[in-house]
């Protein structure tokens, strides 16, 4: 558990994971779904998840692309569980004190926000798990 911890418990990680699992793969993706994160911290939390094993990175021309390999797609429940358990503990209390929240995980997204949504995780997740989408190599 404490090597875990020692990955996922880095700032920003789940974040990127998240990022991936709802099907960002260039950096700009997964920087556009995380905008407070600057470009610097993104590629060195990049290289450590890819150092664990838990992305891979595929370089095709200039540009390159990253996807979860088997050990980053069995982050999904850990990663659903903490957007549940904020959206139930820290979200409410933070709305309560007028902080301007992201919306859960686990919840359809039908309205947009200002500065963009994904679909939720559990609608991006069936609908890849639909298609018999796996990354490749896994």
């Amino acid at each position: 558990m404490a090597k875990t911890s020692e990955l996922l418990c880095e700032r920003w990680v789940p974040l990127i994971v998240r990022e991936l699992l709802l099907g960002s793969r260039r950096f700009s993706d997964i920087q556009r779904g995380i905008p407070l994160i600057s470009p610097t911290l993104l590629t060195k939390r990049l290289r450590q998840l890819e150092a664990a094993g838990a992305i891979e990175r595929v370089q095709s021309g200039r540009s390159a692309q990253y996807s979860l390999t088997e050990a980053g797609w069995e982050l999904y429940p850990i990663i659903e569980a903490m957007g549940v358990w904020g959206q139930r503990w820290v979200v409410p209390r933070a709305s309560v004190a007028g902080v301007r929240c992201r919306q859960s995980l686990t919840e359809d997204r039908v309205e947009q926000k200002s500065w963009g949504e994904s679909p939720s995780l559990v609608t991006a997740i069936s609908a890849l798990r639909t298609k018999d989408f796996r990354p490749t190599g896994s």
